[in-house]
């Protein structure tokens, strides 16, 4: 499992980030290649964002190439935080649709997604309303 790391040195209006490790997933074998997840402090009791950046984790640790993958592939990237924001809203258990607006914001803004905002929207719904389905 990835070092959990509670600090402020982080980037302005980032709650939270996964540092992989320099070595490959198959080293965790050995104890080697666990990464790092950082978190604001004032997000030390938030689930949420805890549970987006273990995601993340799995995501490298399932593949390797995962790293450029989602460095250089726009809609792989969208998969991967769409998945990831998945966990915020199972935690959250949002009642309402609205409460989801600062995903669509933040994917449109901080991820070089190159995606029309309507889009982002309607792909953020479809994951809230499963997960709204199941409370």
């Amino acid at each position: 499992m990835a070092k959990i790391i509670y600090t402020d040195n982080l980037k302005e209006g980032i709650g939270g980030s996964f540092t992989p490790p320099l070595f490959p997933p198959v080293l965790n074998l050995f104890g080697i290649g666990n990464g790092t997840i950082k978190i604001r402090k004032k997000y030390i009791k938030d689930k949420g964002i805890l549970n987006h950046e273990l995601c993340h984790e799995k995501q490298f640790k399932q593949n390797w190439f995962h790293i450029f993958r989602y460095r250089f592939s726009k809609k792989y990237r969208l998969e991967c935080e769409l998945e990831a924001y998945k966990e915020q809203i199972k935690e959250y258990k949002y009642k309402k649709f609205d409460k989801c607006k600062w995903i669509i914001k933040a994917l449109h803004e901080k991820y070089n997604l190159d995606m029309s905002k309507e889009y982002l929207k309607d792909r953020v719904y479809e994951i809230w309303k499963k997960e709204s389905v199941k409370k």
